[in-house]
């Protein structure tokens, strides 16, 4: 299973400017590279949470793996986001509110899975070694506000993240 640390490490080799400038498809890769830390720290999080640390060879751990759709994250990031959250949210989530550190995370996230969708798919992006790098220090951030958030945050949040709930 990817190590979001290690999938960092790669987006930073992707633009390492030591043998010259990195080519266009390397910076693509860099970018598309942090999204996929920060959607694997999610998902590795929420398998450790639900089915518990060191299980990854258990059936369980890997269907809590694979039960987390981009679309669905995003949208409950979106959701998070929100100057206030709304009655549903509350009642979804069991509290009022979420801390700063779940806001920064979740607000983080619909930009790099955006920049990942121009890296991936839009063959008229231009990137910038800059850009690059910025996506890359917003994943870090984002990875970095997620770890400290509260664990019972975390909790409810992921599980919010892992599917639809019923009214």
């Amino acid at each position: 299973m990817p190590d979001p640390n290690e999938l960092l490490a790669v987006a930073r080799l992707l633009t390492d400017e030591t043998s010259g400038a990195p080519s266009d498809a390397q910076l693509r890769r860099s970018v598309s590279t942090a999204y996929y830390a920060v959607f694997n720290k999610i998902l590795r999080e929420a398998a450790d949470r639900f089915v518990g640390p060191n299980q990854s060879s258990k059936a369980a751990y890997r269907l809590v793996y694979r039960n987390f759709e981009h679309g669905r994250v995003k949208e409950v990031c979106i959701r998070l986001c929100a100057s206030r959250l709304s009655e549903q949210m509350k009642r979804e989530l069991g509290r009022d509110s979420v801390s700063r550190e779940m806001r920064d995370f979740a607000s983080s996230f619909p930009f790099l899975q955006a920049a990942r969708q121009h890296a991936d798919y839009d063959p008229s992006f231009v990137i910038l070694l800059v850009d690059a790098a910025d996506q890359i220090a917003a994943a870090q951030t984002a990875i970095a506000a997620f770890d400290q958030t509260a664990e019972d945050e975390r909790t409810d949040v992921l599980a919010l993240m892992m599917g639809r709930t019923r009214a």
